[in-house]
C-alpha cells in the first residue's frame, strides 16, 4: 500500500511538471512527435472523436463509482470499450503479475471531474493502442491529455512532453502499461 501511495505521489508531482511544461510558450499546438515511429501513425482526430462521443455508446465505465485521481483532477471515471473490459479486469495493481496485451485500436479514457461530486467535467487523459511499430518502447500506446472540448493539451508516444505518462505507467509494463484499479472498485457486470 505504501509503495502504491509513493507511486501515485510521484505521478501527481510529475503531472504538475507536465502541466507547467504544456503551458509554456513552445510555439506549437501541444502535440509531441516523439520518437521515430517507423511510419506507423495514430489518427488523433479519430481518437478524439471517440473520446468526445464516449457517453453515446461504444464505451462503458470500468469503475463502480468515481475514483480519486492522480491526474490533477478531483475525481475520475475510467471508460473502456466493452471488448476490453475483461482484459482490464485481469490487471491486479500494484503487483501487475498477470500479463495482459490490449488489441490495436483499444482506447482507454479517464474522464476528469473538478469536483468531489463528479459533476463538473474537466477534460480527459487517453491511452490509445497504436499499430505495431508506432512506439515499441512504450507498448505502442499514444498518450494524451485533452481539454473538455477535445483540444490537445499534450499528446505523444511516451517521449518528450508525454514522458511523464510512461514514467508513471512503467511499473505496469507486464499489463501493457495499463494501471488498472482494485477489484473492489470494478463495475463488473
Amino acid at each position: 500500500m505504501v509503495r502504491l501511495a509513493k507511486l501515485h505521489l510521484s505521478c501527481v508531482v510529475g503531472i504538475f511538471s507536465v502541466a507547467l511544461a504544456a503551458c509554456g510558450d513552445s510555439g506549437g499546438n501541444g502535440t509531441d512527435s516523439g520518437s521515430d515511429s517507423g511510419g506507423a501513425e495514430i489518427d488523433e482526430d479519430a481518437v478524439i472523436d471517440e473520446v468526445l462521443g464516449l457517453e453515446q455508446g461504444g464505451f462503458v465505465t470500468v469503475n463502480r463509482s468515481p475514483l480519486e485521481s492522480v491526474h490533477a483532477a478531483e475525481r475520475v471515471d475510467i471508460w473502456a470499450p466493452p471488448s476490453a473490459t475483461d482484459l482490464y479486469f485481469q490487471i491486479d495493481p500494484p503487483n501487475y503479475s498477470q500479463p495482459v496485451t490490449f488489441p490495436v485500436g483499444t482506447t482507454l479514457i479517464k474522464r476528469h471531474f473538478s469536483d468531489a461530486g463528479a459533476t463538473a467535467g474537466d477534460g480527459f487523459t487517453v491511452m490509445h493502442k497504436g499499430p505495431a511499430g508506432y512506439a515499441p518502447e512504450t507498448g505502442d500506446w499514444w498518450w494524451a491529455r485533452l481539454a473538455e472540448d477535445g483540444s490537445i493539451i499534450v499528446s505523444g508516444d511516451g517521449t518528450g512532453d508525454t514522458e511523464l505518462c510512461i514514467n508513471c505507467h512503467n511499473p505496469a509494463s507486464a499489463a501493457d502499461y495499463v494501471m488498472g484499479i482494485d477489484a473492489a472498485d470494478h463495475n463488473a457486470p
